[in-house]
């Protein structure tokens, strides 16, 4: 029994290493090609939800984070960039779904579920954390005609 114990203790240390020294090759090629690249493909699709955001509610501040702020399963980085928009009021259920449908109908399929809106009132430790890990996009100044 003891035997077997130490087969599979072996096995798995195994396993462990050759998983270990992939992922590390798979980040290796990923950091590779990033720099390779000229930039982030979210970057105007998150500036084009902003605008229509902004359309919707008062947007007071936006920034772009590597992962969602509401969701604490995906705190490391891969759940890929989100935009999180900060107004100083919650929106309703109203204001939610308005903006929602907004997102879906006018802006990008590709990122229009990678948005998040909170009340920096009452949501101030999501606004702390976006401003230590994320960028802050700059608001556009938009005419009403």
């Amino acid at each position: 029994m003891a035997r077997n114990s130490e087969k599979v203790l072996c096995q798995i240390q195994t396993l462990a290493k050759q998983m270990r020294v992939l992922e590390i090759s798979n980040l290796a090629t990923q950091l590779e090609q990033l720099r390779a690249s000229f930039s982030n493909e979210n970057a105007g699709p998150f500036v084009l939800m902003m605008a229509i955001a902004q359309q919707v509610l008062p947007i007071e501040e936006a920034y772009a984070v590597p992962h969602p702020l509401s969701d604490k399963t995906c705190r490391d980085g891969s759940g890929g960039w989100y935009l999180v928009l900060f107004s100083e009021n919650a929106p309703d259920e109203i204001g939610l779904l308005n903006l929602r449908n907004r997102l879906f109908d006018d802006g990008p399929r590709s990122v229009a579920n990678r948005v998040e809106v909170f009340s920096y009132i009452n949501h101030a430790e999501h606004l702390g954390q976006a401003m230590a890990i994320g960028i802050q996009i700059p608001l556009l100044e938009l005419h009403h005609d």
